[in-house]
C-alpha cells in the first residue's frame, strides 16, 4: 500500500488531489492515537472542489480512476488527521471526498462544515469509518451533514461508528451527523449525539445512539434502531420522523429497547 505521511502540523489554501491506492496518514499515525496532523485551513482559502484531499476524485463529484466498487478491500483512506478551522472560519472548509471502497480512522474537526462525503455518482462498496469528532460545525451553518454516505447512487455495506457530536442544536436543528443513501445493509454504531438521515435504505441497524438532541429522518428506508436512548430538547421537530415517505414505498422500521425523554 503506498501511502503520505502528514507532518505534524499542516496549513492549506486549496484542494489536494490523491490518486487511488494512496493513503493519508497522518504523523506517526497508529489505531486508536487520534490527532496526528492538525490541517490548518489559511485565511482567504479557496477550494476548487470545496474539500481540502480529494480522494480517487478529480473535481469532487467524479471517480479519477475505476473505482471498482467491489474491491476486497478500500481503495482509498484517511487516518489520524484533524481538520481546524479557526480562526479563520472559512466557509464551505471541508476534509475529504472519495470514489471508492473507502476507510477513515481517528478524523476529527472544528468549524468544519463537513468532514467526509462520498463521491454524488459513484457507487461504492464496504465504506468504513470509525472513530469521529466533531467538537463543533461552522457556526450557524449546520447545512450539511458531517459524513454524508451514498450520494445519488449508493452501495452496500457502510459502517460508521464510534462518533462524537455537540449536544446542542445549531441554527434551531440538531447537529447534522450521518447521512446514508441508498445504501443496504449499512451500520450506524456508538453515535453521541447528531442527527441522522437514512434515505432509499434497506437493513440498516443503528444502535448504542444517545443524543440530547434527537432527530432521525428515513425516506423509503428500512430499518432497526436498538439500544438506544433520545433526549427532545425542541417542539419543532419529531425525534423520529417517517412523514417524507408516506405514499411512496414500504418502509420496515424496528424499534427494541429505545428510550425517549422529553
Amino acid at each position: 500500500r503506498r501511502h503520505i505521511e502528514l507532518p505534524r502540523r499542516v496549513g492549506v489554501s486549496g484542494s489536494i488531489y490523491i490518486p487511488r491506492d494512496v493513503f493519508v496518514y497522518g504523523a506517526g499515525w497508529e489505531p486508536t492515537k487520534a490527532l496526528n496532523t492538525q490541517v490548518k485551513v489559511l485565511s482567504g482559502a479557496s477550494f476548487s472542489t470545496g474539500f481540502v484531499f480529494n480522494l480517487n476524485t478529480t473535481n469532487g463529484t467524479s471517480a479519477a480512476e475505476s473505482p471498482n466498487a467491489w474491491a476486497v478491500g478500500p481503495i482509498n483512506g484517511i487516518f489520524g488527521v484533524f481538520l481546524d478551522n479557526t480562526p479563520n472560519n472559512v466557509a464551505g472548509a471541508r476534509l475529504c471526498t472519495f470514489a471508492g471502497s473507502f476507510a477513515a480512522q481517528d478524523i476529527s474537526g472544528f468549524r468544519s462544515t463537513q468532514l467526509v462525503k462520498q463521491v454524488p455518482g459513484v457507487y461504492s462498496d464496504k465504506v468504513r469509518i470509525d472513530r469521529v469528532i466533531v467538537l463543533s460545525s461552522l457556526a450557524g451553518d449546520n447545512s450539511e451533514f458531517q459524513i454524508d454516505l451514498g450520494g445519488t447512487v449508493g452501495g452496500d455495506s457502510h459502517h460508521v461508528s464510534n462518533l462524537i457530536f455537540g449536544p446542542g442544536e445549531n441554527n434551531g436543528e440538531p447537529e447534522k451527523a450521518v447521512k446514508l443513501a441508498y445504501s443496504n445493509a449499512g451500520k450506524i454504531t456508538s453515535l453521541i449525539n447528531g442527527q441522522i438521515s437514512l434515505v432509499g435504505c434497506s437493513v440498516v441497524e443503528i444502535s448504542s445512539w444517545h443524543t440530547e438532541a434527537a432527530k432521525l429522518t428515513a425516506d423509503r428506508a428500512s430499518f432497526t434502531l436498538r439500544d438506544s436512548n433520545m433526549d427532545m430538547k425542541s417542539g419543532g421537530y419529531y425525534p423520529i420522523d417517517l412523514t417524507t415517505a408516506y405514499g411512496s414505498a414500504t418502509q420496515t422500521v424496528v424499534l427494541e429497547n429505545v428510550e425517549f425523554r422529553y
